[in-house]
């Protein structure tokens, strides 16, 4: 899932930028929006793998919203 764009909240403070690419949430890949959205409503905070640059790294959304390197 391309990021196309970054609103507040958990997504700006997670450290998202527009051009990054979420490959996985929560250790289960991502095959569409519906997935993010699932992993989303569950409440909580929801791990990204996210690609950037060509690193992969991860990302906590939700209730926290750190960032780590992989």
């Amino acid at each position: 899932l391309l990021v196309a764009k970054v609103y507040g909240g958990s997504a700006r403070r997670a450290g998202l930028r527009v051009g990054d690419v979420l490959l996985a949430a929560d250790g289960a890949r991502l095959e569409g929006v519906g997935d993010l959205f699932a992993a989303l409503a569950r409440g909580g905070t929801v791990r990204l793998s996210v690609l950037r640059a060509g690193e992969v790294f991860k990302v906590e959304a939700g209730e926290a919203g750190s960032e780590s390197a992989a």
